[in-house]
């Protein structure tokens, strides 16, 4: 039997996508909507974990984190909540909550955060400081590795040998290249070098190439002095402007508008291009290409993991049936998995999502078939997705990630996104 989970929160829906969400995650879900009769149930039996709200009727998530604590003190938490300031988020972790998460949900980041706890309950020593704030993660993958991997679920031996020579690159010094095909999702990889990283004081940021500009990197950097390293992961390498790229080789060399920072860096590299082809075809600067060749590592493509691929695509269901608040997580039948690993996949694992989010959007079921899928790629059949959801998310993170690093100074945040005191006042306060 898996680990046994107790789910707590009063609102029906949402207790119910939670149940849905770790019990097809493979863990045995005790859901309940009464705190009272929680407390009675952990009274009888021992959980391995406890998933609850922070506000209830008749209790609050800190108080029964207190009760809960009387009677079984080893028992990690994670509250979820829509309705948490930053200083009640700072004091539920210093009264020993495992993770906090804010609605709508991030559901990898809670899938890792809650094997993270799980490993600590078994008896794998966690690293200090690990109790903190998820903000970004994916799905962690049930498999056999002694180590923390999400990128891909290791079913085909060919990602599992990429994820043994992505631990062994773990502690790399300063310059790393990841390579593959077009459209791999050089994001996850990114976090798991992140979540393997050696030293608790360091932060990873994910730059697009709007964010290399010389301003934003000087003022992120010069943010992070007090921490012991900062990693930059410029995720579209290959479509950077030269003007762009030089900029990158400065930081490297504490020259130009960086010069005089003391913290240290580490960049990761990723090319969907090989570096000689970029090269010699002028589209990238040389004191670049001298990074960048330093040390590689090569990311399989879809079609390099064909027993991978299913799992995958059940991931990007997970994630949607939280972006939407479905009331259950949509599942793939036995055609639809033997469809997805056979046929071929040119763009890899942006195609992947595309025809699954869009077979999705086009069925009235809670199972994709084969023939769905077959649906949504006939080409001009544009996927039927509902945008509003994620773009909700992307601004009310964009907000939330503003005011922290404007140590939650409202007009500092206003400045920083160009909208009125007010305007950041209530997408806070939605938060």
């Amino acid at each position: 039997m898996g680990h046994r989970i107790l789910i707590l929160d009063d609102d029906m829906d949402f207790n119910s996508l939670l149940t849905d969400i770790f019990s097809q995650a493979g863990y045995d879900v005790t859901p309940e909507l009464e705190p009272q009769k929680a407390l009675a149930l952990i009274r009888e039996f021992q959980f391995d974990l406890v998933v609850t709200d922070q506000r209830m009727p008749g209790i609050s998530g800190k108080d029964f984190l207190r009760e809960l604590k009387k009677v079984q003190p080893r028992t990690p938490i994670i509250m979820v909540s829509g309705f948490l300031d930053n200083e009640t988020i700072r004091e539920l972790i210093r009264e020993g909550v495992g993770g906090v998460f804010l609605k709508p949900l991030n559901v990898f980041s809670l899938l890792k955060r809650t094997s993270k706890l799980l490993e600590q309950v078994d008896g794998i020593a966690p690293r200090p400081g690990e109790s903190e704030i998820e903000a970004v993660g994916q799905l962690d993958f049930h498999h056999a590795l002694p180590f923390a991997f999400s990128s891909f679920p290791c079913r085909d031996p060919k990602s599992a040998e990429f994820a043994h020579k992505l631990y062994a690159l773990r502690n790399f010094k300063s310059y790393l290249t990841l390579t593959g095909p077009r459209g791999t999702n050089f994001a996850a990889v990114c976090r798991d070098f992140e979540a393997l990283r050696d030293k608790l004081e360091e932060r990873f940021f994910y730059l697009t190439n709007t964010m290399v500009e010389a301003n934003n990197l000087l003022r992120m950097l010069q943010e992070q002095e007090e921490r012991e390293r900062v990693t930059l992961c410029i995720l579209e390498t290959d479509t950077l402007d030269l003007e762009r790229q030089r900029l990158l080789p400065q930081i490297a060399r504490r020259s130009g508008p960086f010069a005089g920072l003391k913290i240290a860096t580490r960049f990761i590299f990723c090319l969907s291009e090989s570096l000689d082809t970029l090269y010699d075809g002028g589209l990238m600067d040389e004191s670049l290409y001298l990074l960048t060749s330093s040390s590689e590592l090569a990311v399989p493509g879809l079609e390099e993991v064909r027993d991978d691929i299913a799992l995958l695509a059940q991931q990007i269901l997970v994630r949607e049936a939280a972006t939407r608040q479905l009331g259950a997580v949509p599942s793939l039948d036995v055609s639809a998995k033997s469809y997805l690993r056979d046929r071929s996949w040119p763009g890899n694992y942006n195609e992947l999502q595309q025809v699954v989010l869009g077979a999705l959007g086009q069925s009235r079921k809670n199972t994709l078939t084969r023939e769905s899928l077959e649906k949504a790629n006939i080409p001009g059949n544009a996927p039927v997705v509902e945008l509003r959801p994620y773009l909700t998310r992307l601004r009310d993170e964009y907000a939330q990630a503003a005011a922290i690093l404007c140590d939650d100074d409202p007009m500092a945040t206003a400045q920083a996104m160009g909208v009125s005191p007010d305007a950041v006042a209530q997408l806070l306060a939605n938060k």
